[in-house]
């Protein structure tokens, strides 16, 4: 017999590579059974593509086209909502100040003439400059006391927005949260003590403690809004409503009559009118409220609104005082006590 030469060397891996797509070559059912597939896996596989190409080519436009038009017209309609609320604000701030803000009665309760009767009355019969003095005093003393009002708003927001979205102390709220409560409440307490028997001459101290207290509010905020979004949402919004409608009422009023009037005429329609947008401001979260909530929240307004329009008579009556030299000058007590009527319609 003739020799014959040995093979050659292969490498142990490849050869179990190749013998084993050999053996599912040769075998076509244990291959078939393997990918899931019998003896007639060409036939079985025909109709799965042609399903398949016929979902690839239906189902992309019906689920990319109609969803993106959805979202477009909710859009549209969710802008067209909110310019119609501000144009109602608007146009009612209008109209309420031109039917009932134009009296010319000054905020001291005397009467303030026109530039036009002034021209044809004698210089004996025109009222005295102080008048008009006072009117203006007592108007920028109250804009002065709702400019740290809307600053203690903003650093309560600020503060509970921040802590709300910080790790540690949701940490801390899901370690104690009725501690973190209570010693939030037990701070702003004491510290608006501090800052009300604070003498005005001490500006810089009042004004720390202001924030500070404002701070402590925020840190309660926040640790609320862990137990009611919705509610401390909602009354959130309507407070910051009613405090721009009483500042826009105070920055313009000419008579202590406007600010009964046109306070809560002002803030209810604008409170009104955001609680028909509420859904297209807030998020989906705090949409969703029991109706006992909803009663506690309109019921706070109504009283505590009433407490603003009370406090906002009391700045203008400490204002005219301090025109007189009664009183010293204190806006930041002042903003205090409006602050703290506002903040009570949170929870």
């Amino acid at each position: 017999m003739k020799a014959l030469a040995p093979p050659p060397a292969v490498d142990p891996i490849v050869e179990d590579g190749v013998n084993e797509d050999l053996n599912e070559t040769d075998d076509p059912e244990k291959s078939g059974s393997k990918s899931g597939m019998g003896p007639n896996s060409s036939e079985s596989s025909l109709p799965s593509t042609s399903k398949t190409s016929s979902l690839s080519m239906s189902d992309p436009p019906s689920q990319g086209t109609a969803p993106t038009m959805g979202n477009a017209w909710a859009r549209a309609k969710q802008s067209f909502d909110l310019a119609m609320g501000l144009a109602v604000i608007v146009g009612g701030s209008f109209a309420i100040d031109r039917v009932f803000n134009a009296q010319t009665e000054l905020l001291d309760g005397e009467t303030e003439w026109d530039d036009a009767d002034l021209y044809h009355v004698d210089e004996a019969e025109k009222p005295p400059s102080h008048l008009v003095q006072s009117n203006e005093f007592v108007r920028n003393y109250l804009n002065e006391t709702y400019v740290f009002v809307a600053i203690g708003v903003f650093l309560t927001g600020a503060s509970a927005y921040a802590l709300h979205l910080n790790p540690r102390f949701q940490r801390l709220m899901t370690i104690s949260p009725v501690a973190v409560t209570i010693s939030a409440i037990m701070a702003s307490g004491v510290i608006s003590n501090a800052t009300l028997f604070t003498p005005s001459d001490y500006s810089y101290a009042k004004y720390l403690l202001f924030g500070a207290f404002a701070v402590t509010k925020g840190t309660f905020l926040s640790s609320a809004l862990v137990i009611s979004p919705a509610l401390l949402g909602r009354a959130g919004l309507y407070t910051a409503g009613l405090i721009g409608s009483l500042a826009t009422v105070a920055a313009t009023t000419k008579s202590d009559n406007y600010i009964h009037i046109g306070g809560p005429l002002m803030g209810t329609l604008t409170v009104a009118t955001l609680a028909m947008n509420v859904k297209n401001i807030l998020p989906s979260t705090m949409h969703s409220m029991p109706k006992l909530y909803s009663l506690y929240l309109y019921g706070g307004l109504l009283v505590f609104g009433y407490f603003v329009i009370r406090d906002m008579q009391k700045v203008v009556s400490n204002g005219k005082l301090v025109e007189q030299g009664k009183k010293k000058r204190d806006v930041v007590n002042e903003a205090l006590r409006l602050y703290l009527d506002f903040m009570s319609i949170l929870p």
